[in-house]
């Protein structure tokens, strides 16, 4: 099957995103475990809120191929690290 080039242009923004999102959760992560004041920063609702954002991820995730080279990967990667930053990741299966 032939790609268009805006196409590839299309899946190259994606990638970026991805991986800008990735360094912003991580520095959020970061920010928060050298604050001495995390439950003030993030709320009980900031948490609910990534939860619903993770709830309906996941499904879409078990979709996917994790092949690293399309991509997925950092599909998975942002996940984990959605769940790390808001520290949610005990409403969810570990598998």
């Amino acid at each position: 099957m032939e790609v268009s080039s805006q196409d590839i242009k299309k899946d190259a923004n994606l990638l970026g995103l991805r991986r800008t999102c990735i360094m912003l959760m991580e520095c959020l992560s970061d920010f928060l475990s050298n604050s001495a004041r995390v439950s003030n920063l993030v709320s009980k609702d900031i948490k609910e809120r990534a939860k619903a954002v993770a709830e309906e991820w996941k499904p879409k995730l078990d979709a996917l191929d994790m092949d690293a080279s399309n991509g997925n990967s950092l599909e998975a990667h942002a996940f984990l690290q959605l769940l790390a930053s808001f520290d949610i990741a005990s409403g969810f299966d570990e598998e």
